[in-house]
């Protein structure tokens, strides 16, 4: 007959089945047994638990949790605008218009973890350039071009992406390397019952956008009638954009190895911590190829024309017919 203390952890290397001699009290049934930890202090923790553990802060609080994440959540933001306006004449106007802003975001409890240095941060500029130029040909007749240009550059990035060169290759786990400099982040490893360690794993996300628009209305009065004939064009592009699965690695413990699967009560509170510093994780996934998408452009084109008619003082009738076309994007 065995007997093990309830909340007892055992090596994983050591479990072997075991059948149940005649007499026992489950004669006859096959159950895990192994090694125990002694005292349940693993003493010749793994190296990749060495290098894991090592991202848990020291409590800062009594009791449960133990410890807060007090780094603040922070947003810089700065924005601008410039205009000119400028007539040439009774017949001419022109104008021109810059507009710059940039924001720069770090929320320290935005990732996968609430941890220190695992947070995450949000970078976003965005360009807006227009120039528009009215002539008026008549009493009756005017028309209106506009040009413009918008470019907005946003980063989603885990707050120490990327990280130094080989630090993921430098955890030891094998095949685990970072698929190109720029992904380079801590292994995500999960618990069942304390908090992850690691970054983001769909960090980083980038894409890059912009958008040419140009247009041109032509306004025509006669009598009871205002016509409108006009048009829109748009040419997007998005350069690269990015957002792989996993790039850093990630890895669940959920203590099934040092708990004997589970049989004796009182170790899962402990067992998926166990796990890591044993060397054991339940699953395990990565990136193992990853390459940008590119679209070179899409493109939206838009046909219009109206009439207000002025039936009387108090009614006005507005017909319209508009046409829009949206060009499927185009993979480089």
């Amino acid at each position: 007959m065995l007997n093990f203390d309830s909340g007892q952890l055992f090596y994983p290397a050591s479990e072997s089945l075991f059948t149940c001699p005649a007499g026992s009290a489950s004669a006859g049934s096959t159950i895990l047994v192994g090694q125990l930890v002694s005292g349940n202090m693993v003493t010749n923790i793994d190296p990749v638990g060495q290098k894991v553990t090592a991202g848990f802060p020291l409590p800062n609080r009594a009791g449960y949790p133990n410890f807060i994440n007090q780094n603040p959540l922070v947003r810089n933001d700065s924005q601008f605008g410039v205009r000119v306006d400028r007539s040439f004449g009774e017949h001419d106007r022109i104008f021109a218009r810059y507009l710059f802003a940039q924001s720069n975001f770090l929320d320290p409890g935005s990732g996968y973890t609430t941890l220190p240095t695992f947070g995450d941060t949000i970078f976003f500029r965005g360009q807006n350039v227009a120039t528009g130029w009215t002539h008026t040909f008549g009493p009756a007749l005017l028309n209106e071009v506009h040009l413009g240009f918008q470019r907005n550059d946003p980063l989603t990035q885990c707050q120490e992406c990327p990280r130094p060169a080989g630090f993921e290759e430098n955890f030891g786990i094998k095949n685990l390397s970072a698929p190109n400099p720029s992904l380079e982040g801590f292994p995500f490893f999960s618990f069942s019952n304390f908090s992850g360690v690691g970054d983001s794993n769909y960090r980083p996300t980038l894409s890059l956008e912009q958008t040419e628009d140009y247009g041109d209305d032509l306004t025509w009065t006669h009598g009871r009638h205002t016509l409108v004939v006009g048009d829109d064009f748009q040419w997007w592009q998005n350069l690269p954009w990015e957002s792989p699965y996993s790039p850093h690695g990630q890895f669940t413990q959920n203590g099934q190895y040092s708990s004997l699967a589970g049989e004796l009560p009182g170790t899962s509170g402990v067992s998926d911590l166990a796990d890591l510093e044993l060397g054991y994780t339940a699953l395990a996934a990565r990136s193992v190829q990853y390459k940008d998408s590119n679209f070179v452009s899409g493109t939206f084109l838009d046909w219009f024309g109206q009439d207000d008619i002025r039936v009387g003082p108090n009614l006005s009738v507005n017909l319209g017919l508009r046409y829009e076309f949206r060009g499927p994007p185009v993979d480089r």
